[in-house]
């Protein structure tokens, strides 16, 4: 395994709908960027906060998990507490990098929309 699959796995479950939230978030900027009318504005606003409250919840689940394994002796033998520590560290950056690329990609989209609809307007 290796890729995009093994970085959603590593990013677990919740990865699942940031990648739905990201990608209906993306589209409803892109509507807005390819027909810039100012009600198509809110819902592609209203997704973008959606995407971002999903990546924070990930983020803060996904540490947890990695606080609740590190914090009982049993799980991780002493000389694998570091690695073991920073694995579940990079797993937790996973929503954020997924998450984070949709947020942009439908910040960009939105400014072009932005664009268009000005100089639509000033003609």
């Amino acid at each position: 395994m290796s890729g995009f699959s093994e970085f959603m796995q590593d990013g677990g479950p919740m990865m699942w709908p940031i990648l739905v939230f990201g990608v209906v978030t993306a589209g409803a900027a892109g509507r807005f960027a390819w027909r810039p009318e100012r009600g198509r504005l809110g819902f592609a606003a209203g997704m973008w906060a959606t995407t971002l409250a999903q990546i924070v919840c990930a983020t803060l689940g996904a540490l947890a998990a990695v606080f609740r394994t590190m914090s009982d002796p049993a799980a991780v033998p002493d000389d694998k507490v570091t690695r073991t520590l920073f694995e579940g560290l990079k797993e937790c950056t996973r929503p954020g990098l997924l998450g984070g690329e949709f947020l942009v990609l439908a910040l960009l989209l939105v400014a072009i929309g932005l664009g268009r609809g000005a100089s639509v307007a000033a003609e």
